[in-house]
């Protein structure tokens, strides 16, 4: 085992994602979102965390050999997640201390490995594994123990592979208590494989191809880490359940692990998994609703046409639009007064896309495509939508699908 310990308790979770670059070349990806103290939490004690540290180890172990390196990865870069207005800066701690609320960053660790410097003789899998001390504190489980987050690459039959990756701008998610969730991930697969998601087991230690699950307290489990029913679907990533505070807490946080795997669209065949480590945070100390989509894709489409609710199909090499509503409503049933940001990423996906976003409360997404000659059989797309309510603004999630038509399209001739 080898990992470089905070000495603290502020790490809110862990994700470990690789890249291929050339060869045998990799670079990989840790990432972590660390709470910058702050008021929330502590009842107004203005508290400093200690800092953190410009560079981390990870471990690469090979199954069939018993082989396990460890190597460094330095720090990158560093961005705020934190689930407060953007309005309002003085309330973010991340940038005016432990005297305001609670502020969240996103820091980055960087690495490049070449495995051909890595005795790879007849070793089918290698699994990169990341563990680090500082785990804050959580309801669903016992005791101060490890983080522990990891992603598998089979070398030998997928070379050039990527992992799935996330862009989520909520990598620690807030909700009110009470509240119905579902809450997409916002992952993104750059190979475009299929993918499947289940929950998973959080772990607290790795040692001989062996991993150590964290202590869960009575009631709680890998398939239970939250009060009431958690599921995911394994298509979409989305994970479903009702926000819930134990009774004599003003605040819960639950670790819950996702496992998410890829498989060649052709063949079928696994090329790897990433397990990813998170913390979600339920707060009794709001009434802000999240916004919804009304339902879905609406029907307002040119040259396509609607599966369900969240996918279409279109032909390759066609023109077609679609729009997507989203509502604000406040706790009494009605369209608040709150502004709504949209963000969507399906210009990463297919060539030609756009969207642009327009009205007020509901607000429309529109999505164009034009010439999707190079349309994908299958593609799926992100987003991520939220108000403006101060201090902590609601937000939500949405991956949509589009399913290339079976139909040819012909071009007018020329």
């Amino acid at each position: 085992m080898s990992y470089h310990n905070v000495h603290a308790t502020h790490v809110t979770g862990l994700n470990v994602s690789y890249e291929h670059i050339s060869g045998d070349s990799f670079k990989i990806i840790l990432g972590m979102p660390v709470l910058c103290s702050g008021t929330f939490f502590n009842n107004g004690n203005c508290v400093w965390p200690e800092g953190l540290p410009q560079y981390t180890t990870f471990n690469v172990y090979c199954s069939d050999q018993g082989l396990s390196q460890s190597f460094t990865a330095n720090l990158e870069s560093s961005f705020d997640v934190s689930p407060l207005c953007a309005s309002d800066s003085s309330l973010n701690s991340c940038e005016n201390g432990p005297c305001a609320l609670l502020g969240i960053k996103y820091w980055n660790y960087t690495s490049i490995i070449d495995f051909s410097l890595i005795d790879t003789n007849s070793c089918t899998e290698w699994i990169i594994y990341w563990i680090n001390g500082a785990r804050r504190p959580a309801v669903n489980y016992t005791s101060n123990v490890n983080g522990l987050a990891y992603a598998k690459i089979r070398l030998q039959d997928f070379p050039t592979n990527h992992s799935v990756l996330f862009n989520s701008q909520r990598p620690v998610p807030f909700f009110c208590d009470g509240q119905p969730v579902q809450y997409n991930l916002s992952a993104f697969d750059p190979d475009n494989d299929s993918l499947s998601w289940s929950i998973d087991t959080a772990w607290s230690d790795f040692g001989a191809g062996t991993l150590t699950s964290i202590p869960y307290a009575s009631g709680y489990s890998a398939i239970q880490p939250m009060p009431g029913n958690t599921t995911v679907d394994p298509n979409s990533g989305v994970v479903s359940f009702t926000a819930s505070i134990p009774s004599g807490f003003n605040h819960a946080n639950y670790v819950v692990a996702v496992m998410v795997s890829e498989y060649d669209r052709i063949s079928g065949e696994l090329k790897g998994n990433v397990h990813r480590d998170m913390m979600f945070y339920v707060i009794d100390s709001c009434n802000n609703l999240a916004p919804s989509d009304g339902g879905g894709i609406s029907s307002f489409v040119t040259n396509c046409s609607i599966l369900d609710s969240n996918t279409i199909e279109a032909c390759a090499g066609q023109d077609f639009a679609f729009d997507i509503l989203y509502y604000d409503y406040d706790t009494n049933g009605n369209l608040s007064s709150d502004s709504i940001f949209i963000e969507c990423d399906i210009e990463q996906w297919i060539s030609g896309a756009s969207w642009t976003h327009s009205g007020t409360n509901p607000d429309t997404l529109h999505v164009s495509v034009i010439n999707a000659v190079t349309l994908p059989d299958f593609t799926s797309f992100n987003v991520f939508v939220e108000d403006d309510f101060c201090p902590h603004p609601g937000f939500n999630s949405y991956v949509y699908r589009i399913v290339k038509s079976e139909r040819t399209f012909l071009q007018a001739d020329t």
